[in-house]
């Protein structure tokens, strides 16, 4: 994939792993400017693939750092996945009561939304889980969002739709800063 080119969307990957969504951003004629994810055993395969993305970065979400370089990159639109096993339906019964409950890592989304938001970032494309939508942090980064003036679209897509012979629910979440009453227009 070649040089998206100077006028291209200038796009940070949060929670980038091995790059999937820095790759879609590639394709869709973006340009990667940042990318983070603590997980050093990622940043190998996120490099070897990135082609004209940025370098990945392993710094912690919980870092003044992180948000600084982030706001330095001059990215004008944020795609993320943060963890999703602390959603996940299989992860939230314990077999004992059958209650439903969420890992410590579900505060990151929470997390994510306060920071994106108040930093003022036009438009966060989020995709986790569809039962993101059910579980208590994910309500609060919700409404945190709608709170400080962003609309949100929530697009449920099922990879099975796509070619693959499996079922894989998720849910991708347009998290829009209102422009003076403009509607979000809805695929």
């Amino acid at each position: 994939m070649g040089d998206p080119g100077p006028d291209a969307v200038k796009v940070a990957d949060l929670c980038a792993g091995i790059g999937g969504f820095s790759r879609a951003v590639q394709m869709a004629g973006g340009r990667v400017v940042y990318a983070m994810d603590r997980n050093a055993a990622a940043k190998p395969v996120y490099d070897a693939n990135r082609g004209v993305c940025a370098e990945l970065s392993t710094r912690d979400l919980y870092t003044s750092d992180m948000w600084e370089e982030l706001a330095a990159s001059g990215a004008g639109m944020v795609v993320t996945g943060p963890p999703c096993t602390d959603f996940t339906p299989a992860r939230l019964v314990r077999a004992d009561k059958g209650e439903r409950r969420e890992g410590t890592r579900a505060a990151l989304t929470p997390l994510l939304v306060h920071q994106l938001t108040q930093m003022q970032m036009p438009l966060v494309v989020l995709e986790n889980v569809v039962s993101i939508e059910s579980m208590t942090r994910g309500q609060e980064a919700f409404a945190l969002a709608r709170e400080r003036g962003y609309q949100l679209c929530f697009l449920r897509l099922n990879a099975s739709d796509f070619g693959p012979p499996y079922q894989r629910r998720r849910l991708f979440v347009l998290v829009v800063m209102a422009q003076g009453g403009t509607e979000v227009v809805t695929p």
